[in-house]
C-alpha cells in the first residue's frame, strides 16, 4: 500500500496516507477494491488499485509515475491490464482525477489506454443566510437589485441590509421573467414518478450537451442514477424533476455532504428544447433556497471548464472555482476498440 502512495518512500506522511487508504478501501467495512502490483523478483516496480463505486464505475489509484523506484513503463502496462480486467468483470467505466501539472502521470494514463474526458472546475458557494420570511440578498444570486422591502421585514444580523433584497419564494411571474428565470417551471419530487421518467430526462439532457459530452452512452441510465444517489447523503426531498407546461424539461439533484454541513449539486440538466429559457437559472435559485432551508454552509458542484455558458451562469450566482482536475476515463469502448488506440489524448 505504501508503494501505491509514494513508491519506495518511507517517510511518516506516506505511511499515514497508506494506512488511511487501506482503511477506506481494503478495511473490514470498505467496499470492493482490486489491488495489483508489478515485481521483478522481490523488487516492487509499480502498484495500482481500482476501487468499485455504486453504479458500476471504478476509481483508479496508481503509484506516482515519478516516485522513487517506480518503473513508469511497467506502471502503464499494469494500469492497462488491471483496467481491462475490471471492465471485463462488469465495470462500465473507470475514472481518475489528476492536476494538469502531473505530466508524468498523465502521460502514463495515455500509454495505459485511458483518454482525457475534461478539465473539471470544482466550484463552491458560501450559502447566503436567510431569515424566516424567506428573504435572500439577490445580488448574491446573479440577478439585479430590486427595491428594498418594508422595514418590518427583519434580517439576521449577518446579512448586509444595504443590499437590495426580495422574497425568493414569493415573487410572481413578472419578477421571474425580469431576472432571467422561467416562471412556468414547477418542481416535483422525483420519487413521485416512475424511475424511468428521471432516467429519460437525464438521457435527454445529455443530447448536444457541452458538459463532458464524452460520457454520453458510456453507462446505463440506471447505473447513472444509482451513482448520483450514492454521492454523499441522498434525500428524496432534494431530487426534483422540473416540468414546464406539463412536460419534463430538466432535473435538479442535490445531496448532502457526509459531514451534514454542506450540499452538492450532483446533477443539473435541461432537455435541448428547453434550453436558453432561464430554466437552469431557476433551478439554481431552487438549489440555493433549499440550501438555506436546511442550513447548509456551502453548495458545491463540478463543471466541465469548456462549458463556458454553464460556468458563467454559476459565476453569476457567485460560485467560485476552488480547484481544477483533469478527468481521465477508461470504458467498455476502450476494451472493444483494443489497445493501444491511435486516438489517445
Amino acid at each position: 500500500m505504501r508503494f501505491l502512495i509514494g513508491g519506495s518512500s518511507r517517510d511518516t506522511f506516506t505511511r499515514m496516507q497508506a494506512d488511511s487508504l487501506y482503511q477506506r478501501t481494503l478495511g473490514a467495512d470498505a467496499g470492493l477494491a482490486e489491488l495489483w502490483w508489478a515485481r521483478r523478483g522481490r523488487t516492487e516496480l509499480a502498484a495500482a488499485m481500482i476501487y468499485h463505486n455504486v453504479g458500476r464505475t471504478g476509481t483508479l489509484l496508481a503509484s506516482p509515475a515519478a516516485a522513487p523506484d517506480v518503473d513508469a513503463q511497467q506502471l502503464a502496462r499494469l494500469v492497462g491490464e488491471l483496467s481491462r480486467a475490471e471492465i471485463r468483470r462488469g465495470l462500465s467505466m473507470i475514472q481518475t482525477l489528476l492536476p494538469a501539472e502531473a505530466k508524468p502521470e498523465l502521460a502514463m494514463l495515455g500509454q495505459a489506454g485511458y483518454h482525457r474526458l475534461a478539465e473539471l472546475a470544482y466550484m463552491q458557494l458560501a450559502v447566503p443566510l436567510a431569515c424566516n420570511t424567506g428573504i435572500l440578498p439577490m445580488s448574491r444570486m446573479g440577478v439585479p437589485p430590486m427595491q428594498t422591502p418594508p422595514a418590518d421585514q427583519a434580517f439576521t444580523s449577518q446579512i448586509n441590509t444595504n443590499e437590495a433584497i426580495m422574497p425568493y419564494a414569493e415573487h410572481g411571474r413578472d419578477a421571474h421573467a425580469a431576472h432571467g428565470q422561467d416562471a412556468r417551471a414547477t418542481f416535483h419530487v422525483a420519487a413521485e414518478f416512475p424511475a424511468r421518467e428521471l432516467e429519460q430526462i437525464i438521457r435527454r439532457s445529455y443530447e448536444d450537451s457541452r458538459d463532458c459530452p464524452g460520457l454520453a452512452g458510456v453507462r446505463d441510465l440506471g447505473d447513472v442514477v444509482a451513482g448520483h444517489r450514492a454521492s454523499g447523503l441522498f434525500s428524496p426531498e432534494s431530487w426534483w424533476i422540473v416540468h414546464v407546461e406539463g412536460q419534463s424539461a430538466g432535473c435538479l439533484l442535490l445531496n448532502e455532504s457526509l459531514t451534514g454541513q454542506d450540499g452538492e449539486i450532483v446533477y443539473l440538466g435541461v432537455a435541448p428544447e428547453f434550453r436558453r429559457q432561464g430554466i437552469a437559472r431557476t433551478m439554481l435559485v431552487q438549489a440555493i433556497s433549499h440550501a438555506q432551508r436546511v442550513s447548509w454552509r456551502r453548495l458545491t458542484l463540478a463543471a466541465d471548464s469548456s462549458n463556458l455558458p454553464a460556468v458563467r451562469l454559476y459565476e453569476s450566482f457567485q460560485f467560485a472555482v476552488s480547484h481544477r482536475r483533469d478527468a481521465w476515463i477508461f470504458t467498455r469502448r476502450d476494451v472493444a476498440e483494443g489497445f493501444p488506440s491511435k486516438n489517445r489524448c
